[in-house]
């Protein structure tokens, strides 16, 4: 079988003047370094409109839900509240352009598993630190993530595929958006816990590598709900068994990985927002007031289940916890599935 397969580059990345900090992203741990620069007094914040930097294209997933998110923090700011996406080499250009801007709370970025979280578990060079660099706001929403199969494969469950691939063993294939993505990685981690074989093929989006699926030219992928919810509706594909630990409301009838016995695959995309590391505690505040209260809207959260995903409101401190438990987490799926990327 013939496979469309993505050219995999080490993305270039330029110089950054490195902060001299020592904190982390919890609240009250940062100490700040003779080179941060001064940030404006929380008094008054904010008196101008407020970005967020979105380091992918606008459309998808991340872009979309941040969009929801800003507009109605922007109501209990008192300012505008504008997206402005910045993508390339995989999030790693908005984010460096973001840790370079003033701690003044007036750019924030939006964090994401894979251009925050992964890029630092799977790259040994980063131009920014992910957990110096940047203080956390918290975390905006959940997006469930699923597994899927051909309709060629004769399986209803996630055990069942098991079955079948080692009956079958390197004749199946798996996508992803690339090598490194989290497609890619949960794939291995499938194979390496399971002991099946599949071989993997990266493709410049989910997009591509879906038409493959339908047509069984690879046979199995994980990717977010909302990215696969009409071709599964449709059923040109199957889904599986979802990502988190309760079932999507667009996919009601689709059990969870601990409902189909594999409870090593839970996990999820995620959408958080954050600021350069010099920001001061009172803006901080303000700025995780605003996101709490646009998350505790009802608009907000019925946008979000519309779009397969939902709120997560808490403090900054949650969302700092839950990073730096991320970054460990991922950092151990790639001690076991022993993937490299340059």
């Amino acid at each position: 079988m013939t496979h469309r397969k993505s050219d995999t580059t080490t993305p270039a990345k330029p110089g950054l003047r490195r902060r001299q900090f020592t904190g982390g992203l919890a609240l009250g741990s940062l100490a700040f370094g003779a080179s941060a620069q001064t940030a404006a007094p929380a008094q008054g914040f904010p008196d101008r409109p407020i970005r967020i930097v979105v380091p992918y294209a606008a459309g998808g997933p991340s872009d979309t839900v941040t969009r929801v998110v800003g507009q109605r923090m922007s109501q209990f700011l008192g300012q505008p509240v504008a997206v402005e996406n910045r993508a390339g080499a995989s999030g790693l250009i908005g984010m460096e352009y973001v840790v370079r801007q003033p701690g003044d709370g007036y750019t924030m970025v939006m964090f994401s598993q894979g251009g925050s979280v992964l890029n630092t578990a799977t790259r040994e060079k980063m131009p920014y630190d992910l957990l110096k660099d940047f203080r956390a706001i918290g975390n905006m929403a959940v997006m469930p993530q699923v597994a899927v199969i051909s309709n060629n494969i004769p399986a209803r469950t996630l055990a069942e595929f098991v079955a079948y691939a080692k009956a079958n063993r390197g004749k199946l294939s798996f996508g992803s958006s690339g090598t490194g993505s989290s497609p890619h990685l949960m794939g291995e981690l499938l194979k390496a816990t399971t002991g099946i074989d599949m071989v993997h093929v990266p493709y410049k989006g989910t997009g591509p590598a879906t038409i493959d699926l339908i047509s069984n030219q690879i046979q199995f992928l994980y990717t977010e709900v909302p990215v696969l919810i009409e071709n599964i509706r449709n059923g040109s594909i199957r889904a599986i068994a979802i990502s988190t630990p309760r079932r999507s409301p667009l996919l009601p009838n689709v059990p969870t990985m601990e409902e189909a016995g594999f409870p090593q695959f839970t996990g999820a995309n995620w959408f958080g927002l954050a600021v350069p590391s010099s920001t001061p505690t009172p803006v901080v505040n303000i700025l995780n007031s605003a996101l709490v209260r646009a998350l505790d809207h009802p608009d907000t959260r019925a946008s979000l289940t519309g779009q397969g995903a939902y709120a997560d409101p808490g403090p900054a401190e949650k969302f700092d916890k839950f990073l730096r438990d991320e970054v460990e987490r991922w950092r151990g799926i790639m001690r076991t599935t022993k993937v490299k990327v340059h």
